[in-house]
């Protein structure tokens, strides 16, 4: 590159040994750095820095730095409202409210010096701060904004970006759960341990924020008023295990699956038609004695039936059925999803069912399709075959299930007193006629 001055419309270009200086401008505003919380009972760090126009840092010392807020008043910053920056442009104050301030206010915090300015937003908790710097458990104090595992009792907030989700360590009680962010790292994970929510959980627009459907995972509803367990709290809206501790009652707000036991302590569970008691390979969900009411509302209880191995692999076996409940459901809704008798034999007739639920229900010796479906029983394409349902019939030395002793499908939960023997094929979806279902 040459030394001389470019002509015009010539382009110069620089050799190694020339330097570019960048120069910051004069300063123009404070950058204001403060926590998304602030305990009542402990302080935090605000700090701001200079910077010009185009948001470069500014090194600039001894400036005198006034803080305000509001609301609040000078005696809300520690050990003055009053700092002067450092070498690099920093000043830094301690914005610690006094016990008596009052929890879940939003505070305007506002650094001046001059013609300088800047401000930020901050809110009092008077609660335990979830960050996750260090890892993901809840018995880690570097875990926690004020470096202090929670008691029983603390309300629990979230650092807006926090490096790890909650995975407890042990069990824990809080008053109100306050979740933030949709990432993952907004999230409690049970690990097994009980989760006592003594308040009010805060969704603020987000969904699945609890994974409470482990092994042993449990969560305890134990609050002194009525509570509600907001819909879509819960990952795949499940729950291991559920306690209701409330004299005042819980309510649902949307679908809870619920995986193992049901313990009623106090108080009723009204489950405005959500609650599903799961049954399936693992297991099925159960409601325990306990000095509760129990449940109030619909609820459906699920009942897996495992396949019999000792039937040439098929699957199929009689099997002894009852209904555990009461209601206004019948036993079409039972065994066949509520379904009206359907020819199976039939792809467009199968598509319509369900897979993995109800099972077919074949009448008494019907000879053809259009009359075993008229009868409101299914049709697997075999003429005269014996019903699949059938109840005992006592007599002087026992009794017996014959065969043409079928109940009516309308009959109600209520007036299913008794024990019933299905031939449980499989779900509804088999392919029929088939020497195999």
């Amino acid at each position: 590159a040459s030394d001389a001055s470019p002509a015009d419309g010539d382009i110069g270009l620089l050799d190694a040994k020339d330097t570019i200086l960048v120069y910051a401008g004069p300063p123009a505003s404070f950058s204001m750095t403060a926590p998304a919380y602030v305990r009542t009972t402990g302080s935090s760090a605000v700090t701001v820095q200079l910077r010009d126009v185009y948001g470069n840092p500014v090194a600039m010392s001894g400036l005198t730095v006034n803080w305000t807020t509001s609301p609040g008043d000078a005696s809300y910053f520690s050990p003055s409202a009053t700092g002067t920056t450092d070498a690099s442009g920093f000043a830094t104050v301690n914005f610690a409210p006094p016990s008596g301030a009052p929890s879940g206010v939003e505070y305007t915090l506002i650094a001046t010096s001059g013609s300088y300015t800047g401000n930020a937003n901050t809110t009092v908790v008077n609660g335990k701060v979830w960050n996750g710097r260090v890892d993901n458990r809840s018995n880690v104090s570097g875990n926690w904004q004020d470096q202090v595992i929670p008691q029983t009792g603390d309300p629990l907030y979230y650092d807006p970006v926090p490096d790890h989700p909650l995975v407890m360590q042990s069990d824990l009680v809080f008053s109100d759960i306050h979740f933030r962010g949709s990432d993952s790292s907004h999230r409690i994970v049970l690990n097994g341990r009980r989760l006592s929510v003594q308040g009010t959980i805060h969704l603020n627009g987000q969904t699945a924020r609890i994974r409470a459907n482990g092994a042993g995972d449990e969560v305890s509803m134990s609050g002194a008023s009525a509570q509600t367990i907001p819909a879509s709290v819960f990952e795949s809206n499940e729950v291991s295990n559920l306690r209701i501790d409330n004299a005042s009652g819980v309510s649902l707000g949307g679908q809870l699956i619920l995986k193992g036991k049901l313990t009623p302590v106090a108080g009723t569970l009204a489950s405005n038609g959500h609650l599903v008691l799961r049954s399936d390979s693992n297991g099925t969900a159960r409601v325990m004695p306990g000095s509760g009411n129990y449940v109030s509302g619909n609820v459906i209880a699920e009942r897996y039936i495992r396949k019999n191995g000792n039937s040439g692999g098929t699957g199929r076996a009689w099997r002894m059925l009852s209904i555990p409940v009461t209601g206004t459901g019948t036993l079409r809704d039972w065994l066949m999803n509520g379904r009206a008798g359907q020819d199976l034999t039939l792809q467009s007739n199968r598509d319509g069912e369900t897979a993995g639920s109800g099972t077919p229900i074949v009448g008494h010796i019907h000879p053809t399709a259009a009359e075993a479906t008229a009868a409101g029983f299914d049709w697997i394409g075999v003429p005269y075959q014996f019903s699949s349902i059938r109840y005992f019939v006592g007599i002087n030395n026992g009794g017996l299930f014959e065969s043409s002793q079928m109940p009516s499908l309308s009959t109600s939960f209520t007036d299913a007193d008794q024990g019933y023997m299905v031939f449980v094929r499989g779900d509804r979806k088999l392919v029929f006629p088939s020497t195999d279902n």
